[in-house]
């Protein structure tokens, strides 16, 4: 069988590493190597509990796929773990909860006293600004393009081909098979696969399929180069504000979803990122105020960046007919995960918890009211790890 898979992101090139043993495997992508979508601006935060047990299951399968993958490459994959932080009284019942549903999924997961959380987070906590905190140490932090780059080699390993600089501009279904157009002249294949994260609806529309993927933007900033932390340290989330922080290597890195949701048309951008125009300039500096050491976050580059939202805060991953799959509005979070399940359902191998995922699960649903439900989620972002 033919398959061609469009995106080259991290979710398409898992599913091509994933099928090119066994299919024929050609993906395109109308970007380049550099990858211009979301994973090429991921800022690499992995939580493994996503409160639905389903989230759970992709990231945990994703983490494990990952670490194996990076092959003991800390600058790749590192499991840092993850404090989430209360800043006062309030914030403690939902901690209290998400223990609570961790443990029952099967994580480890502990609550710390703020004098315990700054002593592993130093240049984020503030003790005297910390009611108390909640820590999953096998909470990662991730390279998504280097760990795309090791994907693709594997898959092209196995046999998939990788054409860049291609978009498609047409799509024509027919008995036997699909017919792909680019600027390069028509792309048969059996089966087509639409990993287009942000751009997935775009494409999605031109066979009359439904697909509430919602590209919304987010801001994210790195502070200048400064020496590391003593000590390696966990990446930190405050629930409360929706907002987190991470040391990348040589410079620390923080984002924020503390703001009302911006939808963005993706239908003439090639990029999933946007000019800074400075109306989030606001929202990081009363990020950045919540650190212990706001000074090392003091922002050097900063990114408007775009990842899709949905109206059940899951991916839709699966069959739309028998010769249209899609994996859409997948995080770097439940990227192999999501991958894998793809896999399960092309192979009708399908799980109860991979038909949670089904596409076609939104077909009867009102477009603007569904458009308007996962708009809701982006402020609920930490729901899904």
């Amino acid at each position: 069988m033919r398959v061609v898979v469009v995106g080259a992101g991290i979710v398409g090139t898992a599913v091509a590493a994933l099928r090119a043993p066994k299919d024929e495997v050609l993906v395109l992508d109308q970007g380049g190597p550099e990858l211009a979508g979301s994973t090429g601006h991921a800022p690499g935060f992995i939580g493994e509990y996503g409160g639905d047990p389903v989230a759970t299951e992709l990231a945990v399968a994703t983490t494990r796929a990952l670490e194996r993958l990076a092959d003991g490459d800390p600058v790749l994959f590192e499991r840092v773990g993850c404090l989430e932080i209360a800043t006062g009284p309030d914030g403690l019942p939902a901690l209290e909860e998400r223990l609570a549903g961790a443990r029952e999924q099967g994580l480890d997961a502990e609550l710390l006293t703020a004098t315990e959380a700054a002593a592993r987070a130093p240049e984020l906590v503030d003790p005297a600004r910390t009611a108390a905190a909640l820590f999953f140490g096998r909470d990662a932090v991730a390279d998504a393009r280097g760990l795309t780059a090791r994907l693709r080699a594997r898959a092209e390993t196995a046999g998939a081909e990788f054409v860049f600089d291609t978009a498609v501009t047409s799509i024509e279904l027919a008995d036997d098979g699909v017919r792909l157009g680019t600027p390069g002249g028509p792309v048969a294949a059996d089966r087509v696969v639409f990993c287009t994260g942000v751009w997935t609806a775009e494409l999605t529309d031109l066979l009359g399929l439904r697909c509430p993927v919602v590209p919304v933007r987010h801001p994210y900033a790195w502070g200048a180069r400064v020496p590391a932390p003593a000590v390696t340290e966990p990446f930190v989330r405050f629930p409360e504000q929706h907002v987190y922080a991470r040391w990348h290597g040589e410079r620390w890195g923080f984002g924020s979803y503390g703001h009302p949701p911006e939808t963005v048309e993706m239908s003439t951008r090639d990029r999933a990122d946007l000019s800074w125009d400075g109306r989030f300039d606001p929202v990081l500096a009363e990020a950045r105020a919540l650190m212990a050491r706001p000074d090392l976050l003091t922002p050097e580059r900063r990114l408007d960046g775009v990842f899709a939202v949905t109206p059940d805060n899951l991916p839709l991953v699966g069959r739309f007919t028998d010769r249209i799959a899609v994996a859409a509005a997948v995080w770097v979070t439940h990227s192999v995960g999501a991958a894998q399940a793809l896999d399960r359902v092309l192979d009708d191998r399908a799980t109860d918890s991979d038909r949670r995922l089904d596409p076609l699960r939104f077909a009867t649903g009102d477009p603007q009211l569904l458009h308007r439900q996962a708009i809701a989620h982006y402020n609920d972002i930490y729901t899904r790890g």
